[in-house]
């Protein structure tokens, strides 16, 4: 009987090992699948903003918060949801600036309301973050989104973290470009027209948080 009971436990941990990695690979294909949509749509918010910070430096002839700080001026565009979570860990000095602001003065400038797009991701996972980033700092400006999935504008940073970042100077080395660049080149544009699975669900999303700022 002893026999016997070694013989069952073993054949009982087997059979959880099995369950448990069945378990983790269903979940990361849905994983998977979810994101493959969520990178579409943040492809979709990063050609929006690039459009707004190319209309703004036209009308304004600089970017928004540029020349206005010795030192780096960042905007983190996060939903009031997503700041629960958020801490700013750059170690370096720099100035921040309430997301709520940056929408505000594009509107000003640009004499029209403006809708906020924000990462479908409402909690990071993977060690990505799950925000989108504005920089500005003398005579440039960068705007980054993190994708799960790589592309040919992407730079990867660790596994399922691929920053896309957007700049008002090239630089194909360090994976940075202008609008410029980007809006007439067809790898890009074939990016861009893709439509989510559930494109419904995200359109969804960015009703609800369009006037995030705003009301709260």
């Amino acid at each position: 009987m002893k026999f016997e009971g070694k013989k069952l436990f073993k054949v009982f941990l087997v059979l959880t090992g099995f369950a448990l990695f069945f378990s983790c690979q269903s979940y990361r294909n849905m994983e998977d699948i979810y994101q493959a949509d969520a990178d579409i749509v943040r492809i979709q918010h990063f050609d929006y903003y690039a459009q707004l910070l190319a209309e703004y430096y036209e009308k304004a002839g600089k970017y928004p918060f540029q020349y206005e700080k010795e030192y780096p001026v960042y905007v983190f565009i996060l939903t009031s949801f997503q700041e629960k979570d958020f801490r700013d860990t750059n170690p370096y000095r720099h100035y921040t600036v309430n997301d709520k602001y940056f929408f505000e003065e594009l509107s000003d400038v640009l004499g029209k309301d403006i809708y906020e797009k924000y990462d479908p991701q409402k909690v990071s996972s993977d060690g990505r973050p799950n925000m989108y980033i504005y920089m500005v700092y003398e005579d440039n400006f960068y705007f980054a989104i993190h994708l799960y999935n790589d592309n040919p504008f992407t730079k990867n940073i660790a596994g399922y973290y691929n920053k896309m970042e957007l700049s008002n100077e090239d630089d194909i080395e360090s994976r940075l470009f202008t609008y410029e660049t980007l809006k007439d080149d067809p790898q890009y544009l074939k990016l861009l027209n893709r439509i989510a699975n559930k494109q419904g669900f995200f359109d969804e999303l960015d009703e609800q948080y369009k006037n995030d700022s705003k009301n709260n």
